[in-house]
């Protein structure tokens, strides 16, 4: 089939063929849409979760197409009608398991989705939690993930033993009407094993599951058959093709039975008449093309999963090189995990993936890439920045089998995660090696009777992955994914790293054989102690990341950090950063760090004139200081030639201990780029938020447990003309005076227990940009305030503000 396919297509016009080739740049977009909870599937008005996401959720049923913007739901509908009364409407109070069982990619987890973040059903039940569970799972991980989604996981709570999680978990749910979501679940022991930390008190409580396997739903569910997502019929599958392509537009008749005879030939899958929809909008309008993609589509499209590969392969196929490269590094992540977008970028700049023209950053670009995988389709967003940038990502799970089959087909990358993955010549060819955390742990690893039994089981497993990468000369990315492990001993001898990401070890110092890598652009560790002074010689490292678990006294980083110039990302939990060293050490004009473009989780940091002359180029700067208020104190930090930062666009500067006297903020202006401020714990003069006020490039700005000095805001014509999201947060703000002219490109108001603010200026309402107003445990005349707003706006037609109190 897929022969006949490639030369039909050898015969395709020129025309069609540019036309294919620029479909192909939006061909994923389809699987954005397809199994991602993340997608704007589900937002058809219902209240947002506060919990965590499941990532893979495209329903058959309720499909929102992302280029149009339309809440359009395609069949399905009698079904979500029927689960949301069995959610809500029964009469019985037993726990009652809910089963949803289809293909991977049907809609199974959108489904669920839809049923959870239903405003009615948030109001129905006291606490609702999401876990996606998935092939490799790890009881821990699940009882991590369902008290993460509760909100009710603290620093501490992480490290406590599966015993001690499953205990608490199951206190949490006791006695209150609770909504369980067990996403993807593979194997009936799973639910054998976590079912009775479920309590039934009677109260209506109710658990949704979803599987690609009937037996495991039907198991769980067994007082009632589980829900299977159909395919969708003909004329649904029209629907749905003829929303993808023309959106608000109607369908030339000329086009109709092609149409009809291509969503037929889709064989009701959504996936895949999604992605031939891609195809289409991005092709001419004519019977000619269209004839030719109703030719191939039968031969593409065979059964389930093998089906799906086979269009999402055509896509990988035409994506350009560098483009490849990066999506097939995507599958050093394991199943269902939120790719942090920061780590993702950096990881591909040291690869040398990256490519910048003219003056476009390394990070630009790789935004830039990845923004081009995600109109492909490819790559899924997970999570947004209140700037509107993209936090984490995902890849559904079907793109991932094609990302994993691909890359070794290629022996791009080698994944090793289970104990049959050891194979010496397994590994033999690979240049990239990821381990997951199955292999390093199982779920013993985290009781505390058994440590040293673990330690010794963990070392000597080790030594087989050591022994089992040493016979590939080539490895020059070592990847360690997972969740966070005991202290372990390594080995790190590889001459040709290039890439070592290893923060989910821990050491229990730093890895003396790290300092040997001197081919190292990318160094990610975990370790107790401080950095060595020796780490200068790792001349080309560019992006260093440090983290430590351990309480005890604040490490210093040595002087020699400043004589390494390549270095562009630097990151700390909390660290004291030396004092520019001068010419006494080495001469003149020997320390600079003038890529550095990211200095985070620095303490106490002294802005010096030959500080800020070494660091030019700094983008983002996150600072902490924890000084009592004595101005002569403070003035030996300089903090007035932040101003001299240039390219500064990111500003955090933190007082420590906010419960504390807070200390005035210290004299300073700001450099004329910035654009996002983040304040915590000072006290401010009402000249300073008039300064703030007056940057004219300011879109985010984060006040948190600062304190006016009069406990009034009255604000001045033409101040933040450009800021798009406020919040307030634990402010001491009393009376609050302004207009709708003070903010006129804001989009987001955030106020969180600022109980004394008495309300929001009424003229926030007439904002034209105006999106959300969000008050957490403010005092009752500021909620009373905001949802007066909302009255107003709405009786003048306005309904596009949204208020959450």
């Amino acid at each position: 089939m897929g022969m006949k396919f490639f030369t039909t297509k050898n015969k395709l016009s020129a025309s069609f063929q540019r036309s294919y080739t620029v479909f192909c740049e939006e061909l994923q977009r389809v699987v954005e849409n397809f199994d991602s909870a993340k997608l704007q599937v589900m937002e058809f008005r219902n209240m947002g979760s506060k919990n965590l996401a499941p990532k893979n959720s495209f329903s058959a049923g309720s499909l929102r197409l992302a280029s149009g913007g339309k809440n359009s739901m395609v069949g399905f509908v009698d079904e979500m009608l029927q689960i949301k009364d069995r959610l809500t409407g029964q009469p019985s109070y037993k726990l009652d398991v809910i089963s949803i069982v289809g293909m991977g990619g049907s809609g199974k987890t959108t489904l669920a989705r839809s049923m959870y973040d239903d405003a009615f059903i948030v109001y129905h039940f006291y606490t609702r939690a999401w876990v996606t569970i998935s092939q490799e799972y790890h009881l821990r991980e699940i009882l991590l993930g369902l008290l993460m989604s509760m909100k009710k996981l603290t620093g501490k709570k992480c490290e406590d033993s599966y015993e001690e999680l499953a205990e608490y978990l199951y206190k949490s749910l006791k006695g209150r009407r609770y909504l369980i979501v067990l996403d993807d679940m593979w194997d009936i022991q799973v639910w054998n094993e976590i079912k009775l930390l479920f309590p039934d008190d009677g109260n209506g409580s109710r658990i949704i599951l979803t599987s690609r396997i009937s037996d495991v739903a039907l198991y769980a569910s067994s007082n009632s058959p589980p829900y299977n997502i159909r395919f969708l019929n003909n004329n649904e599958s029209w629907d749905l093709l003829k929303e993808k392509v023309f959106q608000d537009e109607n369908c030339p008749t000329e086009l109709e039975g092609l149409g009809k005879k291509i969503a037929r030939s889709c064989q009701g899958l959504p996936l895949a008449i999604l992605l031939v929809g891609g195809l289409l909008a991005k092709i001419q309008r004519t019977q000619n093309h269209w004839r030719n993609v109703a030719e191939n589509v039968p031969s593409i499209i065979s059964t389930h999963n093998d089906q799906c590969l086979e269009i999402l392969s055509l896509s990988y196929n035409h994506l350009p090189q560098h483009l490849k490269m990066c999506f097939l590094y995507m599958g050093v992540f394991p199943e269902d995990y939120q790719i942090p977008v920061s780590k993702l970028i950096r990881l591909w700049a040291a690869e040398g993936f990256l490519k910048p023209c003219g003056d476009e950053s390394l990070d630009d670009v790789g935004e830039k890439y990845l923004q081009d995988l995600i109109d492909r389709s490819i790559v899924l967003v997970s999570k947004r920045k209140l700037s509107g940038k993209i936090r984490t990502c995902s890849i559904h799970d079907l793109v991932r089998d094609l990302c994993v089959r691909e890359a070794q087909k290629e022996k791009f990358i080698r994944t090793i995660k289970t104990d049959d993955d050891l194979s010496s010549e397994d590994a033999f060819g690979y240049r990239r090696l990821c381990l997951h955390s199955s292999i390093l742990h199982d779920d013993a690893s985290f009781r505390r009777d058994s440590v040293i039994a673990v330690r010794e089981h963990s070392d000597g497993r080790l030594k087989e992955i050591y022994d089992a990468m040493r016979s590939s000369p080539l490895i020059h990315c070592l990847i360690f994914t997972g969740t966070y492990h005991k202290p372990l001993n390594i080995f790190l001898r590889f001459g040709l790293l290039r890439v070592l990401d290893a923060l989910s070890v821990t050491f229990f110092w730093f890895p003396i054989e790290v300092l040997e890598l001197v081919n190292l652009r990318h160094l990610a560790l975990t370790f107790d102690g401080e950095l060595p002074r020796m780490v200068s010689d790792l001349q080309n490292l560019e992006i260093l990341i440090v983290h430590q678990v351990f309480w005890g006294p604040l490490s210093y980083l040595p002087l020699e950090i400043w004589r390494m110039p390549r270095l562009r990302h630097l990151e700390f939990k909390e660290v004291f950063f030396p004092n520019y060293p001068g010419t006494l050490y080495y001469g003149k004009n020997t320390f600079s760090l003038e890529n550095l473009q990211t200095l985070v989780g620095i303490r106490d940091f002294r802005v010096t004139e030959d500080v800020y002359k070494s660091i030019p180029n700094v983008k983002k700067l996150e600072i902490v200081y924890d000084k009592n208020s004595n101005t002569t104190e403070w003035s030996l930090y300089c903090l007035d030639n932040l101003v001299h930062l240039h390219q500064l666009e990111s500003l955090k500067c933190h007082f420590l201990d906010a419960h504390r006297q807070k200390p005035d903020l210290p004299d300073l202006t700001f450099p004329s780029k910035l654009k996002e401020l983040s304040l915590l714990g000072w006290e401010i003069p009402s000249k300073y938020m008039t300064t703030i006020g007056s940057l004219h490039n300011l879109e985010i700005l984060k006040l948190r447990f600062c304190s006016l000095r009069d406990d009034e805001w009255e604000l001045s014509e033409g101040e933040f003309y450009r800021l798009k999201i406020l919040v307030l947060e634990g402010m001491n703000i009393v009376q609050w005076r302004a207009e709708a002219d003070h903010f006129p490109s804001l989009e987001q108001l955030i106020i969180k227990h600022c109980r004394k603010l008495e309300e929001i200026p009424p003229g926030f309402g007439d904002i034209p940009t105006l999106q959300l107003i969000k008050v957490v445990e403010g005092s009752r005349s500021c909620e009373s305030s905001a949802m007066q707003i909302l009255e107003d706006q709405q009786s003048l037609g306005n309904y596009g503000l949204k208020v959450i109190t």
